[in-house]
């Protein structure tokens, strides 16, 4: 069958009357015929018709005479392909044979209009110079032929004269299209001499290229160009190499193949290995689409390697690029630099490096679209991985010194991440002990996982700001969302933490010197801050998570901390504001709902700086009743309407303990100890605190 298709390709180029010309067709419909019994071969019929189309295409644009015979033939292929691709029964492939029909009667009359050379047509002395010019007429008027057969040209001081050489070039420079293959041999001196195709658009065989060949018109090469040329190689005006592209990279200095779709494999005579490629001259490799796997360009400062599919591994030695362009899909292996600054790596197509991945110092590189490598160091001082979910398979080393910050918003550190340099450093999620960051000052988590917890101690001694946002379980329990964030002695830089999403709590202890600042929002249960000496500014801005136990508030020996205010929280089971030096203002009035179910909790506010105003009772006398004492108290009122909720429960017991550390009464000042002692009129109890069963109800607003 394929041969039988094949052959439709030299019934366009044989001469009218030529016996094969019919045989070839019936060859091709008794292969149809016998299809129709079994419908085996389909797949060849359909492969066979799509290269029948290319060769079509290649002639119908060699020729403008032949452009308009050929558009006809061109139709009826078009028809033959979509009835392949539709095949299912004999009948489908009667169709097949009846478009394969109307092919044959435009072809007639294509051959019938047209000059076709139906030989072998070979240039290597002067003899077979002027048979050539037998054949092809060199007349500026005359019309561009199409050869069916070789063509062979081997030019060279000891075989033509510079005269000779310029009537070789006139009868080459009117082959329009070469049916088999094409072989030039151009040893002519000077070396500057060039073998000229100026009209050749088509070759559907291999192309053999030794020494200077124009080939400005050049479109297809259904089969492997080789070239063994030097200075600058430039076949972007081809847009289909079939087969394979091999190139002595010796001399050249500029290898340009931008748009060329290649079929094969790409190499050099160095390598002579299939992806393998040495330009030791070329100042900027293109290589199209061409799969390239190793890649040496000592001195190229521009570098595209075009193949957009998956590649096995990747190497490229190339110390003066700028930039560095890389079209692969993903790497199943190892990607491999040996580079310098400023060079510019795009790797924006690839999803996956599954190998090692070794870029060595670059001012950048970008994986637009790369979600997770293997073992990876990169020294690039900008680092573009908006996509890097995951560095499961091995540690990842980012040397730079990305002076506009890491960013890596979608990774989740399972392995090592480091970045010894990096400042502002933002990831998805990560434990603190998976984090080396030697320089960090400002770092950002996006999304903490529900069940990674991240405490830092003085390992992180650079750190001055740390922002965590927490991610919510699928179902959200005390099992399930374990997210914690702790700060232990964190490093002497850290001056503030802010946290938001869902997280499972925040407990801050031990903090000095510069530590000043804490802002949460979003969902949290618990909140510890204990012994932050320097903090100053506390906003509580997050509440309770549905569906974990009841939240807790514990604020303690904080010396420069002057108020606390809940603005969201509510549902808390435990509330401990204490031994806060210089703490004079609380203001929880957000918390007017208990938790649900039976709890049992603790409320205790005391030795901190609160104030208030005492008014002594008035004792009943015969004729006036007893006045109750008052304690005003604007900080110690925002908590009744939790007290009263308390108190009215029968599934949720409080204790309480609150205390006024300053009274004024009168003109003078005392602790409420001192006052209610003072007070002799009063039934209050002379205690240091506050209890619900007395003294609460005396508290009003000042």
């Amino acid at each position: 069958m394929k041969k039988g298709l094949l052959s439709l390709l030299a019934v366009v180029l044989t001469v009218v009357g030529c016996q094969n010309y019919d045989d070839q067709f019936a060859a091709l419909t008794k292969d149809i015929a016998a299809i129709n019994t079994t419908l085996a071969g389909l797949a060849t019929v359909s492969a066979d018709v799509s290269a029948l189309k290319t060769t079509v295409s290649g002639i119908q644009s060699s020729s403008t005479a032949l452009e308009t015979a050929l558009a006809a033939a061109a139709i009826d292929i078009d028809a033959i392909e979509e009835s392949v691709k539709g095949v299912a029964s004999a009948t489908d492939l009667n169709i097949v044979k009846d478009a394969l029909a109307a092919v044959q009667a435009d072809v007639k009359e294509i051959l019938a209009a047209n000059s076709v050379i139906n030989q072998d047509v070979t240039i290597n002395s002067v003899a077979t110079l002027e048979y050539a010019e037998s054949l092809i007429s060199t007349k500026t008027d005359a019309p561009t032929v199409i050869v069916n057969g070789n063509v062979v040209v081997t030019t060279g001081a000891a075989v033509f004269s510079a005269d000779q050489l310029v009537r070789v070039n006139a009868v080459t420079a009117k082959m329009a299209t070469v049916l088999k293959d094409l072989t030039v041999s151009n040893t002519a001196s000077p070396a500057t001499t060039t073998v000229d195709f100026g009209a050749l658009t088509f070759v559907d065989q291999s192309v053999v290229l030794t020494g200077a060949t124009s080939t400005p018109k050049l479109k297809t090469i259904t089969a492997s160009l080789t070239v063994d040329a030097e200075g600058a190689i430039d076949y972007s005006g081809i847009t289909n190499i079939g087969g394979n592209f091999a190139l002595d990279g010796t001399g050249v200095t500029s290898l340009n193949l931008a748009g060329v779709t290649i079929g094969g494999s790409i190499s050099t005579t160095g390598s002579a290995t299939a992806g393998t490629i040495f330009l030791p001259s070329a100042t900027s490799v293109d290589v199209g689409t061409a799969e390239v796997t190793v890649l040496s360009a000592t001195v190229a400062t521009d570098i595209d390697l075009g193949k957009a599919a998956a590649l096995a591994s990747l190497s490229i030695t190339a110390p003066k690029a700028a930039t560095v362009d890389i079209a692969a899909t993903s790497i199943t292996g190892d990607l491999t630099t040996s580079l310098a600054t400023p060079t510019i790596v795009n790797m924006k197509s690839a999803t996956s490096v599954a190998g090692v991945v070794s870029i060595d110092g670059v001012a950048q590189f970008w994986g637009d679209v790369l979600t997770g490598t293997g073992t990876s160091s990169i020294a690039a001082n900008i680092v573009n991985l908006p996509a890097l979910s995951q560095n499961a398979s091995g540690t990842t080393i980012l040397s730079g010194t990305h002076t506009a910050g890491l960013s890596l918003p979608a990774l989740v550190v399972s392995n090592e991440l480091t970045a010894a340099a990096a400042k502002i450093v933002t990831v998805k999620s990560a434990t603190a002990s998976d984090l080396t960051l030697g320089a960090v000052e400002d770092l950002t988590i996006t999304a903490l996982g529900a069940a990674t917890a991240f405490t830092i101690d003085a390992s992180l001694a650079t750190l001055k700001t740390l922002s965590i946002t927490g991610a919510a379980a699928t179902t959200i329990n005390d099992g399930n969302q374990t997210n914690g964030v702790a700060l232990v002695a964190a490093g002497a830089a850290l001056t503030s933490v802010t946290t938001a999403g869902t997280l499972q709590g925040l407990t801050i202890t031990t903090m000095t010197a510069n530590f000043k600042t804490v802002t949460t929002s979003g969902l949290m249960r618990d909140l510890t801050i204990t012994g932050a000496t320097e903090l100053n500014s506390l906003t509580i801005g997050h509440d309770h998570i549905e569906g974990m136990t009841a939240s807790k508030l514990a604020i303690i020996n904080n010396d420069k901390l002057t108020a606390v205010t809940t603005t969201n929280l509510t549902e808390v089971r435990d509330i401990e504001i204490s031994g806060n030096a210089i703490l004079a203002s609380i203001d929880v009035s957000s918390m007017k709902t208990l938790p649900s179910g039976s709890t049992s909790g603790l409320v205790s506010i005391t030795n901190n700086a609160l104030t208030g105003t005492y008014v002594n009772a008035v004792a009943a006398t015969e004729t006036t009743p007893y006045v109750q004492t008052i304690i005003k108290s604007n900080d110690l009122l925002t908590i009744k309407p939790l007290l009263d909720l308390a108190a009215a429960s029968s599934t949720n017991t409080y204790v309480f303990e609150l205390e006024i550390d300053t009274v004024t009464v009168g003109t003078a000042t005392a602790t409420l100890q001192a006052a209610i002692i003072a007070d002799t009129a009063s039934t209050a109890v002379a205690t240091d605190t506050i209890d619900t069963a007395g003294e609460l109800a005396l508290i009003v607003a000042e």
